[in-house]
């Protein structure tokens, strides 16, 4: 029998031992729950996001045990306990991974962050009050959700959207001290001062012009500034694409989460498509020039919480912008494009059609903020 099979019938027969309490639900949230669990399968930009959504937590529940139940990948950024927070790596193919979370203590409150199909996994291993989004049509995902509260009505951020399955009131903003910078392999930290340029991202759709690249490569180091290009272990070919002589040094596949988190902290610039590494910066207070193409910047790039981190989100208006799915729920305010490089009608001008000039230029105000920021501090 595969991981998977087991997985599914171990999570099937909890599920039926529990049963009886889908007919007789809980009618009130537990007012001071002593654990807590959040639980995803986000990939890392999205998983950042989640940031927001542990201060709150802290702020409301500032004695409970909290534990992240998530991608592995993600599990060397937690070891700083960030907000006090312990991480679970969970797979949802693995018995294993769901085993682990069955002999964990019952949890007072469970979060299915967005993806509503880990509530079935939140009733299996005994969690007192699951609470989550509503999805645009009932089905089968909603009926182990103790509560489940619609989505804003009005555009908003989705870190601040993930945020508000809190209680809490109160505004939060982040600062760099509220995660501690994890513990990470040694490596070589480029010479300073050096500039992050990352090429990779999760579509072609949100490839930028090789040659724009090299440029702003060429001409940031002329500024004084070591170019390091970054991409992630199977998009080595961008590097080879935009770089096709060598002339600068590239981590491009080198470095994990951790590694990468130091990297990016040390840098003196972030430059890079709209992807998950834009999000580390947000943590460090990296200086981020970020394209947007069939992204959305007020939905993945600006939010209340990450106010304060510097960030420049460069996009233009497009009308193909014009989807509106969000989690596999229909949102009407939702506007971004999840066409894929064969559907795209218009070539990917939105990213394309971004001028060299506009780039660069963002990238010295960056960096001159940066210079005048560590002068007044």
């Amino acid at each position: 029998m595969s991981s998977r099979s087991t997985f599914r019938l171990i999570q099937f027969g909890a599920i039926l031992l529990r049963s009886p309490r889908l007919l007789f639900k809980r009618k009130q949230q537990p007012e001071k729950p002593r654990r807590i669990l959040i639980i995803h399968q986000l990939l890392l930009g999205d998983a950042l996001m989640v940031t927001s959504l542990l201060a709150r937590l802290r702020a409301q529940y500032p004695t409970a045990e909290i534990e992240v139940a998530g991608p592995p990948i993600l599990a060397s950024l937690y070891q700083s306990r960030p907000y006090g927070v312990s991480f679970i790596p969970f797979t949802p193919k693995s018995w294993q991974s769901l085993f682990a979370l069955l002999k964990r203590p019952t949890y007072d409150l469970a979060l299915p962050i967005l993806d509503n199909r880990y509530s079935w996994t939140a009733f299996a291993i005994g969690s007192r009050w699951i609470k989550g989004y509503e999805n645009d049509k009932k089905n089968y995902k909603d009926i182990p959700f103790n509560e489940l509260i619609p989505l804003p009505k009005d555009p908003s951020s989705i870190t601040d959207i993930i945020g508000q399955l809190t209680e809490t009131k109160e505004e939060l903003l982040y600062t760099p001290e509220q995660w501690p910078q994890p513990d990470f392999s040694n490596f070589s930290l480029p010479e300073l001062p050096y500039v992050v340029i990352h090429l990779g991202a999760s579509t072609p759709l949100k490839y930028w012009n090789n040659d724009y690249w090299l440029r702003l490569a060429r001409e940031l180091n002329a500024k004084g500034f070591v170019p390091i290009w970054s991409a992630g272990p199977n998009e080595l070919k961008l590097v080879k694409a935009a770089d096709p002589n060598g002339e600068f040094s590239s981590t491009a596949g080198q470095l994990n989460l951790a590694q990468l988190w130091h990297l990016i902290q040390h840098a003196k610039l972030l430059v890079c498509p709209d992807t998950g590494i834009t999000h580390i910066a947000k943590h460090t207070f990296t200086p981020t020039v970020c394209l947007f193409g069939p992204g959305n910047k007020e939905m993945a790039g600006y939010s209340n919480f990450f106010n304060a981190a510097p960030f420049t989100a460069i996009d233009q208006n497009i009308e193909c912008r014009n989807q509106h799915v969000f989690f596999k729920r229909q949102v009407n305010w939702v506007q971004h494009c999840k066409r894929s490089i064969q559907t795209c009608p218009n070539k990917a001008a939105c990213m394309t059609n971004i001028s060299y000039n506009t780039v660069f230029n963002a990238c010295l105000n960056a960096l001159k903020t940066d210079n005048k920021q560590k002068r007044e501090h």
